[in-house]
């Protein structure tokens, strides 16, 4: 098998993505979600790892593991050898509200969090540039295709991951849970000019990456 490095800025669907790899990998597709979200899984052929809560050791010290998931917040990453990577993506508003959000509750006022905010989003111009454009990955990931058509990517992944014998029939099985995609304008913190301000730093990286944009 060989061994995937998953780049995924913060909140952009990755656990999603282990769970659809698991229910492949398992050959169930009613495979528990929640056990997709273990520091550490091994469900047939695939020996996961999640960087931050398992080994903090880029490649893993585990010589089974063969995917692994890192944010590289640092940007001072490297790739191991005989490690290839893809990318997961989100637009990067509705990922920053995600993470603020889930990490940074204690933000409330609006400078702050407009601040945070807009550090943010300059930090995903710079992971995509590192890690998707710069370089070239095995698959793109963007959230909202993932959502809406898992098995284009888990085929591309597991292809990448050197199965031989793809099961066509059980990919197409395969389906997302329910996501709701988020409504960046119901954010307590929205404001309408410095998001579309937000928006028009990254433009270039959206249409790229074929992200929609959501205010031009």
């Amino acid at each position: 098998m060989n061994k995937i490095l998953c780049f995924s800025f913060p909140r952009s669907g990755h656990h999603l993505l282990v769970h659809l790899l698991a229910q492949y990998f398992s050959g169930n597709i009613e495979f528990p979600e929640g056990k997709s979200h273990n520091k550490k899984l091994d469900v047939g052929d695939l020996h996961y790892c999640e960087f931050y809560r398992h080994c903090y050791t880029l490649g893993c010290d585990d010589p089974l593991v063969n995917f692994q998931k890192n944010h590289d917040f640092e940007l001072n990453s490297t790739l191991p050898l005989e490690w290839s990577h893809i990318v997961q993506c989100r637009h990067p508003i509705e990922s920053v509200i995600s993470w603020i959000e889930r990490f940074d509750r204690r933000i409330t006022d609006m400078d702050s969090w407009h601040w945070l905010a807009k550090e943010r989003i300059l930090h995903w111009k710079k992971f995509m540039h590192k890690w998707a454009i710069e370089c070239l990955p095995l698959s793109i990931v963007p959230y909202h295709n993932l959502v809406k058509n898992p098995q284009l990517y888990l085929e591309k992944i597991i292809r990448g991951m050197g199965v031989k014998n793809i099961d066509f029939d059980l990919i197409s099985k395969i389906k997302a849970p329910e996501r709701s995609l988020r409504d960046v304008r119901k954010s307590p913190f929205f404001d309408a000019n410095k998001f579309e301000s937000y928006e028009l730093m990254v433009l270039d990286e959206l249409e790229y990456l074929e992200i929609p944009t959501l205010f031009h």
